[in-house]
């Protein structure tokens, strides 16, 4: 009977050790990923963007996204296709979409890290916005897309006006739609 204790508690040892070098190993690259949004790494609202080159996820049409006081606003929905909270976050999205007008504010799906295989994913969802993928590296250093998802609002000459980070809740996706239509009715 004491070797099947000690046998028991070794064991329990191991596992436990174990344990705590993976959990450390997670800790480790969660505060990685927390200093980047915490640091100036991170996009905040009074922030001046520039315009980016995207490809459609629709058609493969190439487009530019520019700033030039033609769309008075620009909603960006930025997205990973492996982040679960923006999986989540979809339904939010497409709430917001459905309530604006088009001719106030451009809205679209940003996604950073789509590929060929998973072109056929974006239409399964369902998303009632376009999508589009970055082409090029300005996207990546002036809109700093390291946290997905973000909600992302941009003013006609390219200032962040506002941008929330994570699941949307009930009273941001409020604030969002309110913000909207009361500027176009100003």
């Amino acid at each position: 009977m004491k070797t099947f204790w000690r046998i028991f508690f070794f064991t329990a040892i191991i596992c436990l050790s174990f344990e705590v070098i993976l959990l450390s190993r997670q800790n480790r690259e969660l505060k990685s990923r927390l200093k980047l949004f915490v640091g100036n790494v991170a996009i905040r609202e009074g922030d001046k963007v520039q315009g980016f080159k995207a490809f459609s996820c629709l058609n493969g049409q190439e487009i530019n996204f520019v700033y030039d006081g033609k769309v008075p606003h620009t909603l960006l929905f930025v997205f990973s296709m492996s982040c679960g909270a923006c999986e989540r976050n979809l339904a939010n999205w497409s709430e917001i979409a459905d309530s604006l007008s088009t001719k106030s504010c451009r809205v679209a799906g940003i996604c950073i890290d789509l590929n060929d295989e998973m072109k056929n994913d974006v239409s399964i969802i369902g998303m009632n916005y376009l999508v589009y993928v970055p082409t090029d590296t300005a996207f990546t250093k002036g809109y700093k897309p390291y946290l997905t998802p973000q909600t992302i609002l941009i003013d006609a000459k390219g200032r962040i006006r506002h941008v929330w980070t994570g699941i949307l809740e009930k009273r941001e996706k409020e604030q969002i739609i309110t913000t909207l239509n009361r500027t176009v009715l100003s």
